[in-house]
C-alpha cells in the first residue's frame, strides 16, 4: 500500500526516466558481456570489430551516466519540492489553528461584553470583557505579515495563542461565576500585546536608523576650496 502511494506521488517524468535508466543499464551489461566474446586479435577484421564494440560500449556507458545524472537531479528537485509543500501545509495548518484560537479569544470577549451590556451579568464585568476583546484584536493584528516580520522571535505562535485562549476562558468563567478569575483578562491582554509591541519597537528602531544612515553619508566634493 505504501509503495503504491509512493509510486503515485512520483512524477511521471521520473518514472519514465527510471525505466529508461534500467533498460540502459541492462543494455550496457549485455554489451560488456558480448564484448568478452569478441576476439581482440585474429586479423584486421576481428580487430576492427573489437574496436567498434569498445566504442559502442563506451558511448552507451556515457549515455547511461548522463541519464543517471539527470535522474538524480530530477529526484533531488522533486524531494525539495515535496519538502516545500509539506512545510507550506504545516504553515497553513498553524495559521488556521492560530485563527481558530484568536476567534475563541474574541468570542469570549464578545460574550462577556454582550452579557454585561444586556444586564445578564453585572455591568462591572465590562472591565473583564473589554480587555479580552482587545486581546483578540491584538492577536488578529499580530498575524498580519508585517507584524510577523517585524516581531521576529516574539511573533505570534500557537503556544502563545493557546495561553491567551486559556486565559480568556478563565476570564469568561470569572465574569460568569467567580470574579477574581476575571483578572486573567489582564494576563491575556499582556500575552496578546507582546508580538504587536515588539513589532512596533522594531519598526521604530528601523525608521530611526534609516535617517541616521542617510545623514551620516557625506556628499563627494563637499570640501572647502582654498
Amino acid at each position: 500500500m505504501a509503495s503504491d502511494e509512493a509510486r503515485e506521488e512520483t512524477p511521471p517524468a521520473i518514472v519514465a526516466l527510471t525505466a529508461q535508466v534500467d533498460e540502459m543499464r541492462t543494455r550496457v551489461r549485455q554489451m560488456h558481456a558480448e564484448l568478452r566474446t569478441v576476439p581482440g586479435r585474429g586479423g584486421p577484421t576481428k580487430g576492427a570489430e573489437h574496436q567498434a564494440a569498445i566504442k559502442a560500449v563506451g558511448a552507451a556507458t556515457l549515455d547511461l551516466l548522463d541519464a543517471q545524472s539527470r535522474l538524480r537531479t530530477m529526484r533531488v528537485a522533486h524531494r525539495q519540492q515535496r519538502v516545500a509543500e509539506l512545510l507550506e501545509q504545516d504553515h497553513r495548518r498553524e495559521r488556521l489553528r492560530l485563527w481558530q484560537l484568536t476567534g475563541g479569544v474574541s468570542l469570549a470577549g464578545v460574550l462577556i461584553v454582550v452579557l454585561a451590556a444586556s444586564g445578564a451579568i453585572p455591568a462591572a464585568r465590562l472591565a473583564i470583557g473589554v480587555p479580552v476583546l482587545i486581546a483578540g484584536a491584538l492577536m488578529a493584528i499580530s498575524m498580519l505579515p508585517a507584524p510577523i516580520r517585524d516581531a521576529g522571535q516574539h511573533a505570534i505562535e500557537v503556544r502563545k495563542a493557546i495561553i491567551a485562549a486559556v486565559l480568556a476562558l478563565l476570564s469568561l468563567l470569572g465574569a460568569l461565576t467567580w470574579r477574581p478569575l476575571g483578572y486573567a483578562c489582564l494576563l491575556a491582554l499582556a500575552v496578546a500585546a507582546v508580538p504587536v509591541v515588539s513589532a512596533l519597537r522594531a519598526r521604530r528602531r528601523r525608521d530611526t536608523a534609516e535617517p541616521r544612515g542617510r545623514g551620516g553619508a557625506t556628499p563627494e566634493g563637499g570640501g572647502s576650496r582654498g
